[in-house]
């Protein structure tokens, strides 16, 4: 498929580094100063309404951001992402990878755990935020307010608890926003790259079920995307699904490549 390529120009936002707890899950960040995106107070600003110089971002977008290995091979080097943008707020936009990245577990042990405190987490914000970005990507990826209150979750399975809120990099939908951001099944249907499907032995080009990051119908499971597209739950520590880091990022840093 041939794209049109468009160059992108950045405002760089400077941003501290988001802490790093040594051997141990990340750390919010407490520093002043620290810009947080609350995704759930501020209403999406249409793209009509905004324009950026030379370039008009809109819901559905495809943007290319960071590199990570896909094709499975790494003599050719890392690939660049592949981003949906699902939400445009004023200078910002809310992106999520459209495909896989990574076959993972929710966490590596079968134990109740809440997003605050799963091994995934910790994945996303310490290996994946430092191996997909350089310093400059990294500082344009904002913090956000994460909400993991019971909005965000299926409310039917009240039995399990959620969590306290997170400030994060890098993290996962809920399942409320897996509703808000892709309203059918078909609209969620995914599939892993190359290289995550040989790490959790799927095929390439075979559909995939993705994480969330709601509680399950106890704390010893977690909220899916199944592959047909479907809401459902899985056990924590099943190694079989799929990651779709979700980011907040200041546009107009120079670090963008292309859009299609």
């Amino acid at each position: 498929m041939k794209h049109r390529i468009l160059s992108w120009v950045m405002i760089l936002a400077l941003i501290p580094m988001a802490a790093v707890a040594d051997g141990g899950y990340w750390e919010d960040p407490a520093a002043e100063g620290v810009p947080i995106v609350d995704v759930e107070t501020t209403d999406p600003i249409a793209p009509e309404t905004w324009q950026n110089p030379g370039v008009s971002y809109y819901v559905g977008q495809t943007v290319v951001f960071g590199r990570y290995e896909q094709d499975g091979s790494a003599v050719n080097g890392q690939e660049p992402i592949e981003w949906q943008v699902l939400e445009v707020q004023g200078s910002r936009v809310m992106l999520i990878s459209r495909q896989c990245l990574a076959g993972l577990p929710y966490h590596q042990e079968y134990t109740k755990e809440t997003w605050d405190t799963c091994s995934v987490r910790n994945w996303l914000n310490q290996s994946f935020l430092y191996a997909a970005f350089t310093e400059a990507e990294r500082q344009a990826i904002q913090t956000t307010w994460v909400d993991n209150g019971v909005s965000q979750r299926n409310r039917s399975w009240s039995s399990a608890k959620t969590g306290g809120d997170t400030q994060d990099k890098v993290f996962l939908l809920s399942w409320a926003e897996a509703e808000r951001y892709f309203p059918g099944n078909d609209s969620r249907i995914c599939w892993m790259t190359t290289a995550a499907g040989a790490q959790r032995y799927r095929k390439a080009g075979e559909k995939a079920w993705w994480w969330l990051r709601s509680a399950g119908k106890s704390n010893l499971g977690a909220a899916i995307v199944q592959a047909n597209g479907g809401l459902s739950s899985q056990h924590i520590n099943e190694d079989t699904g799929g990651i779709r880091p979700v980011i907040w990022v200041e546009m107009g840093t120079g670090t963008e490549e292309i859009i299609y």
